[in-house]
């Protein structure tokens, strides 16, 4: 990936780097993170191929077509193939101030036939939802040293007063109906809630995309096809840039809608 519209390095908990350049008047700051990397694989697909190089592959064409859009400057946690706690991934987002964070992951189950595209933002979620965001989160949801149920809920407390919670809603279900629209044959898995540690601080509308299960036999393939990456980044970016455009012509209080 051509890297000509870099800007300056920050440095953080890792060098984030800043990937398009901005309008002067108004600009909107998007966070991209590819799930996993490093020592942290994720999950395996076809061909012994890990999650975490296909989640970096789409987050380099998402940043491409975002990185065009004036009034956008787009981010990554990594670009690379190396290790970012997930605390540090919200981290940088909050130090930026971004007004977005895109943390985008392939699902897997045990059970192979299991299929679709999901998208979540952060919540108690049902059993299954827990069950995943356990499987993504490892051995980092217990580095907080708060008791996980009270902490969450305070933290939820506080989110839905100042009202960040919705927006993750609302960017939550914009990215699962593109997403869905652009793979009608995927098995629509809708928005959930789930309490993923790489969403826990982020003081912004903070996703996490499943794009499809590595582990299935044919949406594990397509996975790894370049095409088939792109088609998921392009429906990502146009969710994106229409979640803007709500933003800009609607105040908050006209954008609410029916938390879980």
């Amino acid at each position: 990936m051509k890297l000509a519209t870099r800007i300056a390095l920050i440095t953080l908990p890792l060098l984030l780097l800043p990937l398009s350049a901005a309008s002067a008047d108004k600009t909107v700051r998007i966070v991209v993170d590819p799930g996993h990397g490093g020592h942290n694989m994720g999950a395996v697909g076809p061909y012994g191929v890990h999650e975490k190089y296909v989640t970096l592959s789409i987050a380099d064409k998402l940043v491409e077509l975002l990185s065009k859009e004036k009034g956008v400057v787009v981010f990554v946690t990594r670009k690379d193939d190396v290790f970012v706690s997930l605390r540090d991934r919200a981290g940088m987002a909050n130090a930026l101030e971004a007004d977005m964070f895109l943390s985008i992951h392939c699902n897997a189950a045990v059970n192979t036939e299991a299929s679709g595209i999901e998208t979540f933002y952060l919540g108690p979620g049902s059993d299954s939802a827990v069950e995943l965001a356990g499987r993504e989160n490892g051995t980092e949801a217990a580095a907080s040293g708060h008791a996980p149920d009270q902490s969450l809920y305070t933290l939820l407390a506080d989110m839905q007063f100042n009202g960040s919670q919705n927006e993750s809603a609302i960017l939550a279900a914009e990215i699962q109906r593109s997403l869905v629209s652009t793979f009608r044959e995927a098995r629509n898995r809708e928005v959930r809630q789930a309490p993923f540690t790489v969403l826990e601080t982020a003081r912004m509308p903070a996703v996490v995309i499943e794009t499809g299960f590595i582990t299935h036999r044919d949406e594990g393939k397509k996975l790894l096809m370049a095409d088939h990456q792109a088609r998921i980044a392009r429906a990502i970016h146009k969710a994106v840039m229409e979640f803007i455009r709500q933003n800009d012509s609607k105040p908050a209080f006209a954008r609410q809608i029916e938390l879980e």
